[in-house]
């Protein structure tokens, strides 16, 4: 990762600048956060009473997910919008060095 000079933020996203090389480890810690709280659920589950109705905790953790789903989302979508900008600006650049 020394001497990768960032690119320019693509300027249809409002997320912060993600470099190419850096999804794998925004989707690994994703992962970890997933993990980490299904180990929460499981202690949380634990010492909470047999209902029929979720408790607030249970909902808490649901949001949780949903909010990790939507961050693997996100990162997958600002991923595939640089990716494709970054394609676009080499084809335009090689079509510009063959003088066409």
């Amino acid at each position: 990762m020394q001497g990768r000079q960032p690119s320019k933020p693509t300027p249809c996203t409002t997320h912060s600048y993600m470099h190419t090389d850096d999804v794998a480890t925004r989707f690994s810690s994703i992962v970890t956060l997933y993990l980490a709280l299904m180990a929460v659920q499981y202690v949380v589950n634990a010492d909470l009473p047999a209902s029929s109705y979720s408790m607030p905790s249970q909902q808490l953790i649901l949001a949780t997910y949903a909010l990790y789903f939507a961050l693997a989302i996100e990162s997958f979508a600002v991923y595939k919008i640089v990716l494709t900008k970054e394609r676009r600006d080499a084809e335009s650049k090689q079509v510009c060095f063959d003088g066409s």
